[in-house]
Parts: structure tokens; C-alpha cells; sequence
């Protein structure tokens, strides 16, 4: 090519890419133009743009890549080799070191390659922290013709850098409107967290349980038979539920009335011997005792056999366990059995963490999320909070809370288990947020 074409295509090439950079919209897009069209410029297989701050090199972008990885033995490498080299005004060739731990990074950057040719080439910016663009090649040296041509570029990208306030300081408007701004964020934010109040909130564990429970105990300390219903069954009242073996209680029962035929015939031959003056008073009195002791054994004996059937004395739905485990098993008067429930009367029953017991939760309705239908909010009120604790089913000592529905609509199953949103005390939004922390601070440190 003519040198006089190749001189004007050289400065055309420059001035579109100073153009380029002037009209770059940010940072960002500054250094991909750098990095990746310079090559109109000259030939170079890679290109880094650097920032110094405080004497330290930050690597800002490598061509060909979206982002830096950070902390790579390339990165570190690549950070001590322009460290040692510094801003410097000029464009200059960088030698290969031969001595020192620089021969070790010197190999981590070049990759491999043979003959590489590094070239540093710093941008004059007018302010803040230096700048410096690496490139890199395998092949020729790097010529003046080329590094005149790059001081050239490098006003250019300079002017550019500080058109878009490079990385320096702010100008002192802006850092006058920043720190008045970071001002009112902070006031906003000390009259928010002290002054504004909101509900405490605590969130416990519940269950859907049932509102004034039956509870079917044993009557009777003896050995189950069979349990006639099943879970979930409803009954009626009267209907049978469960039954005991009968053969002690029958046989306890025959053995009474023999006893009572005998003691009954006993009594009245010793009032005819008596009426003829044949028997003593006293003996007939003592028949008469004994047989009353009798009576009153076979009327125990005709009421326990009578309560063999246990039935129903509400009707509800069934909730027990297996009725199998019951078969055969010996149980103690006043030994809960099953219990009657009312599906359609409901609870929520709440397990409050000791640590969440708050003072104003019962002034409060309670939000009811049940896993079954998250989407949903059922609303309660606390009519019972107990003064002690007692194991939640998670195994956390808990306050028991029940609180009755205030919703219309029909109530949810029995059984069904989420979480309950419960609200306390007007408190600051600051303690609102460092309670629970707090609290772990003090119990850490003993305070």
C-alpha cells in the first residue's frame, strides 16, 4: 500500500475510534470499545485496561471476556507484573524479566507462547486515579510508528475516560448533592426506626383442633374385647362403641345370684323356725345381714354387666387410634379410650415459643396460614393462654394458646396444621427488628 494511503487510513481509523469513545454512554461501554476495537488500529492478540488507585493496580476488563476472574493465578500474576511497572507518561515495551518471582508471572501471563511482546500504554487523564491500557502479541517487536500511533489513541481514550468522571473524586457539587442526600437517607431512616411504631409479630406453630372434646373413659377396669367403631366414624348417641370380655364379670354375676338364692332360703326357714320358737332372733338377724350384702354385691355384679357395651353418650366423630391396639388390652377406670368431636365445632390450638411471649397478644386477632391452603388468611381471636409451659409437638417448650375463629364460612378440617401470625405491643420499628438478635447477645454474653 502507498504510505501516503496508509498514513490517512491510520488517522482515519484513529479518529473514528476517539470519536467512538467520546460518544460512550458509560464506563462500562468505554472500556469495550477499548479493549476490542483498538485492533483497527494495530495488530494485538490481547488487550487489558487497568486503574490505579492508591499505587494499586485494579484489572478493570480483559478483551474478549464479560467479566474478570477475580483471585485466578492469572489475575494475581498479571496484578504484580503492572504493579512493578507503574502509570509512567509514555507508551514502552515491556521486557521479559529474568530474575526474581517476576519471571514466574511473566510465564503465568504469557500463556506459553514464544516470543511475546508485551506493550504498556498509559492514558493521560486530567484527574483521580492513573489508567493503563496492556497489550500483548506473539511476533514482531512493537514498533515507534505504533507507539506514536497509540499516544495518539491514548489522548483521545483519556478525554473520554474523563468525560465520564473517570474514578477519582466526584466534583465538589456532586459530592456536596451526594452527602446531602446520604443526609436526608439517614434521617428518613433514624425517624423510621425510633419513631414510627408497629406491632410486635411473632410467628408460632398451630393445629385445627376440636372445641369442647368428649372424652370416653373406661368404666370398668378390665380387659377390652373389641372396639366396634373406626376412626373418623360418626356415631350416634347410644350407639355401641366399645366392649369388655365378659366372661369374668358374668361369671362374677352368677356366682352372686346363687349366692343370693341360697342366703334367700336360708332366711326363710330361719323365720318359720322362729315363729314356732325353734331358732334363735339373733341368728335370723345375721342371715338377714348377710343376705343384704348379697343383694346389694349382685346388684355391682348386674351393673358392670351392663356396662360391658360402652356406648355413645354424644354423637360426634370418633378420634383414636388404631382399634386394634385396644384388643385384648387390660385398662384402668377412668382411662381415656376415644374422644367425641364435633367437626363442625373448631379451634385453632397455638404452640408460642417461651421466647415469643410477648405481652398483647390476646388484644389482638391472630392470622391463621394452614399449610393445606397457604394462599388463604383465617382470622382468630385468643380465648385461652396458659400461665405455664408444656412441650410442643416439635419439642419445644411452648405457652399452649387456643383461639376460637371470628371468620364466617365453614371451618377448616380437624387435624390441619400450619403457622399463626400473632401481634403484641406498639413497639419502634428498630426494636421490631433487633429483639430476637438482642436477646441472643444477652443470653450469649450473660448480660
Amino acid at each position: 500500500m502507498d504510505p501516503a494511503a496508509a498514513l490517512g487510513q491510520a488517522l482515519a481509523t484513529l479518529h473514528r475510534l476517539t470519536v467512538s469513545a467520546m460518544r460512550s454512554p458509560t464506563r462500562q461501554a468505554l472500556l469495550f470499545r477499548v479493549l476490542n476495537d483498538t485492533i483497527q488500529l494495530l495488530r494485538y492478540e490481547r488487550a487489558s485496561f487497568w486503574l490505579f488507585q492508591r499505587g494499586r493496580p485494579f484489572l478493570l476488563g480483559v478483551s474478549g471476556q464479560v467479566e474478570v476472574k477475580r483471585g485466578s493465578d492469572l489475575e494475581v500474576a498479571w496484578t504484580n507484573l503492572v504493579r512493578a511497572i507503574g502509570p509512567g507518561p509514555d507508551p514502552r515495551p515491556l521486557p521479559a524479566p529474568v530474575e526474581g518471582p517476576a519471571v514466574k508471572d511473566w510465564r503465568t501471563v504469557d500463556l506459553g507462547r514464544t516470543e511475546f511482546r508485551a506493550l504498556w500504554v498509559p492514558l493521560p487523564v486530567q484527574r483521580g486515579a492513573g489508567v493503563g491500557l496492556w497489550l500483548d502479541r506473539t511476533g514482531a517487536d512493537w514498533t515507534e510508528a505504533e507507539m506514536r500511533v497509540l499516544q495518539a489513541l491514548a489522548s483521545g481514550l483519556a478525554a473520554a475516560w474523563d468525560k465520564l468522571g473517570g474514578a477519582g473524586r466526584m466534583p465538589r457539587r456532586r459530592r456536596v448533592g451526594a452527602l446531602l442526600l446520604i443526609g436526608v437517607l439517614l434521617a428518613g431512616a433514624a425517624h423510621v426506626l425510633f419513631q414510627r411504631e408497629v406491632p410486635l409479630r411473632v410467628v408460632a406453630p398451630c393445629r385445627v383442633t376440636p372445641l369442647d372434646p368428649y372424652l370416653v373413659t373406661a368404666p370398668l377396669g378390665e380387659v377390652i374385647e373389641e372396639v366396634i367403631v373406626e376412626p373418623g366414624q360418626r356415631v350416634e348417641t347410644g350407639e355401641p362403641l366399645f366392649r369388655y370380655d365378659p366372661r369374668a364379670r358374668v361369671e362374677e354375676l352368677e356366682v352372686a345370684r346363687r349366692q343370693v338364692a341360697i342366703l334367700t332360703s336360708q332366711v326363710d326357714r330361719a323365720r318359720v323356725l322362729a315363729a314356732r320358737g325353734e331358732a334363735n332372733a339373733g341368728d335370723l338377724e345375721t342371715l338377714e345381714n348377710r343376705l343384704a350384702q348379697e343383694k346389694a354385691r349382685l346388684a355391682l355384679a348386674e351393673d358392670a354387666v351392663a356396662r360391658l357395651v360402652v356406648r355413645a353418650p354424644v354423637a360426634g366423630v370418633v378420634q383414636m387410634g388404631s382399634p386394634h391396639e385396644w384388643r385384648g388390652k387390660p385398662v384402668q377406670i377412668g382411662e381415656r379410650v376415644l374422644v367425641l368431636v364435633d367437626p363442625e365445632q373448631t379451634q385453632v390450638r397455638i404452640w408460642l415459643p417461651v421466647a415469643d411471649n410477648v405481652p398483647g397478644l390476646d388484644e389482638r386477632d391472630v392470622e391463621v396460614h394452614l399449610h393445606a391452603a397457604p394462599r388463604d388468611t383465617l382470622t382468630a381471636r385468643i380465648v385461652y393462654l396458659a400461665n405455664d409451659t408444656s412441650e410442643s409437638p416439635e419439642g419445644v417448650s411452648s405457652y399452649v394458646a387456643d383461639a376460637a375463629w371470628i371468620d364466617g364460612g365453614d371451618p377448616p378440617a380437624l387435624g390441619l396444621s400450619g403457622t399463626a401470625v400473632l401481634f403484641g405491643r406498639e413497639v419502634t420499628v428498630a426494636e421490631w427488628i433487633f429483639r430476637k438478635p438482642l436477646v441472643r447477645v444477652r443470653a450469649f454474653l450473660g448480660w
